[in-house]
C-alpha cells in the first residue's frame, strides 16, 4: 500500500527517531542472525513514533548510496563492498555529521496517455545535481499511479529549505502529457 516517490535525508526528527529505530534494528538483526552489512529499513511516523513497514538485506534503491555519500562526504559504496566481501571496515566512522540535505523525486505522469516530455521548475532545477530519464516522447503511460519515468536527485543547504521546497515537488518535477 505504500509507495515512495520522494525521499529526503536526513529524515525529520532524525536524532530522536534514530534512537528508537536503532534498538528495533538491532533486535531484527539479532533475530535474523545478521552480523554486518546493510539493512535497509523504511518506516512511517505516527504519533511521533516510527513504525517499520519494510526492511531488506540490501541498500536502498534510487541512487541511495550516491545520495548518502554526497550528504555525509563518505564513500558509502566502498563501505558496503567492504562489508559484503569481508574486507576490513574498522575505519568507517560510526557517528557521521550530515553536511547537506539531499533527496530524490520520481517523475510520474498525472494521468494515462502519451508522454510529451518533462517539466522541471526553474527554482527546483537550481538544486538538482543528477537527472535520469527512461522514457521516449510519445511513449504510452498505462498505469500512471505506479509507473515512474525518471528520477531527479536534489540538494539543499538546510532541512528547512528542503522541506519548504518539496511541498510542491509533485508539480515542480513531473512528466508532461500530450
Amino acid at each position: 500500500p505504500y509507495q515512495v516517490s520522494c525521499l529526503t535525508i536526513p529524515a525529520d526528527h532524525c536524532d530522536e527517531i534514530s534512537l528508537i529505530l536503532k534498538s528495533e534494528i538491532e533486535r531484527m538483526a539479532e533475530l535474523l542472525d545478521i552480523a554486518d552489512g546493510p539493512l535497509w529499513v523504511q518506516y512511517r511516523i505516527k504519533n511521533n513514533r516510527p513504525y517499520i513497514i519494510e526492511s531488506a538485506r540490501r541498500c536502498g534503491g534510487n541512487n541511495m548510496l550516491d545520495i548518502l555519500s554526497r550528504g555525509y562526504g563518505k564513500d558509502f559504496g566502498e563501505w558496503v563492498i567492504r562489508l559484503e566481501t569481508g574486507l576490513n571496515y574498522d575505519k568507517f566512522e560510526q557517528k557521521l555529521e550530515h553536511r547537506k540535505c539531499q533527496g530524490y523525486q520520481s517523475l510520474m505522469a498525472g494521468r494515462n496517455g502519451k508522454i510529451k516530455g518533462v517539466c522541471i521548475d526553474d527554482e527546483l532545477r537550481k538544486h538538482i545535481y543528477q537527472e535520469y530519464y527512461w522514457y521516449k516522447d510519445g511513449e504510452e503511460v498505462t498505469d500512471y499511479l505506479y509507473e515512474r519515468w525518471g528520477i531527479v536527485l536534489f540538494e539543499y543547504d538546510t532541512q528547512q529549505e528542503m522541506a519548504e521546497a518539496i511541498v510542491s515537488i509533485d508539480k515542480d518535477a513531473r512528466i508532461v502529457m500530450g
